[in-house]
């Protein structure tokens, strides 16, 4: 048995990306990780679980408590008016500043609902400190150049409920190595 992960918002098999920092944990089956969406995903199976979850790894969590109505409505307006530019971007954004790594190779696809969803979670202070009551240990991954999220802000905001590593050269795939340039 292994570590359950979730994958980000349209990936799938994604997890490889982040083998320095899963592989402690592969071959857990008491480890919990998720990327991006998949973090918001991985909390709330995590929570509602009464299966035994001593780490739960959140890495890049989509984090969006900072951003207005009016980004959000921006975001599924840009996704209905034309999908594929829509996540051309969105996956140039994620894997920056690593100009030579490639999400596309991961991506089947999401759709209006999931980013939705996405950016209306609300990341819930209750069910953080009840897994910390629980003895789950969290541990939370940011990349200080990420292009998708704040995330200092949500370095600040976990850093209440969990171990909070700030990768500051890394962006939201949590690769730091700048490339050409």
């Amino acid at each position: 048995m292994s570590m359950t992960y979730f994958s980000g918002f349209g990936l799938r098999g994604e997890a490889p990306l982040f083998h320095s920092i899963l592989a402690p944990y592969a071959h857990n089956p008491y480890a919990v990780a998720g990327f991006s969406y998949g973090a918001q995903k991985a909390l709330e199976y995590v929570y509602a679980s009464s299966k035994r979850v001593d780490t739960l790894l959140l890495l890049s969590p989509a984090w969006f408590l900072d951003r207005d109505e009016a980004f959000k409505n921006a975001q599924i307006d840009a996704l209905k008016a034309n999908k594929t530019a829509y996540f051309r971007a969105f996956l140039r954004q994620a894997v920056f500043p690593c100009a030579s790594q490639r999400l596309a190779s991961y991506f089947t696809g999401a759709t209006e609902r999931q980013l939705r969803e996405l950016l209306a979670y609300t990341w819930p202070k209750k069910k953080l400190s009840a897994l910390r009551k629980r003895g789950v240990r969290v541990v939370v991954y940011l990349g200080g150049k990420d292009r998708i999220i704040n995330a200092y802000g949500a370095h600040d905001f976990f850093k209440a409920f969990a171990e909070s590593r700030l990768i500051k050269e890394a962006g939201h795939i949590l690769c730091e190595r700048m490339e050409n340039g």
